[in-house]
């Protein structure tokens, strides 16, 4: 199976995954490099998943090999978008397109570990917020964003 990504303007990885989602194969990839050949018919018989994940975004691809040979369904594609953090003064701009109803739970960590702020953000499909930090003192902050089965990590000094 050829495997060809496009629309990808930077570096991304590419991850197969079986149905209990235990990783079998991890790569990364430049965006020159965007064709690649991979024998997937090798696999025992089942269900796997194909991860492309870039800077932006997380594309899952499920395909199913049975009798050496490899049925994509591009019907059950799911794009999963990631958050981004934006930091400007003593604001922080956090946002996330969620066009599959995911949710998004921000954390704001201090240098000690404290927690400082929690809340979901959810039933919208664009998950936003801004967080004035202003009344805090100097120090290193970390902000923990969970969405979509992973964690995201922003440290950043005041």
């Amino acid at each position: 199976m050829r495997l060809t990504v496009s629309g990808v303007s930077d570096a991304f990885e590419i991850s197969v995954k079986d149905s209990y989602w235990v990783l079998l194969h991890k790569e990364n990839m430049q965006c020159d490099n965007n064709s690649k050949k991979y024998d997937l018919a090798n696999l025992p018989n089942g269900n796997y998943f194909m991860e492309i994940e870039s800077k932006t975004k997380i594309k899952i691809i499920p395909f199913k090999v049975s009798s050496n040979s490899v049925e994509l369904d591009n019907s059950d594609e799911i794009i999963h978008f990631k958050p981004t953090i934006r930091k400007m003064d003593d604001i922080v701009y956090i946002s996330m397109l969620a066009l599959n109803k995911e949710k998004l739970e921000i954390l704001l960590y201090d240098q000690d570990h404290n927690l400082l702020y929690n809340e979901v953000l959810k039933d919208k499909d664009i998950l936003q917020r801004k967080i004035n930090l202003k009344n805090l003192k100097s120090g290193t902050y970390n902000m923990v964003l969970r969405g979509n089965g992973k964690t995201y990590y922003e440290n950043f000094k005041l």
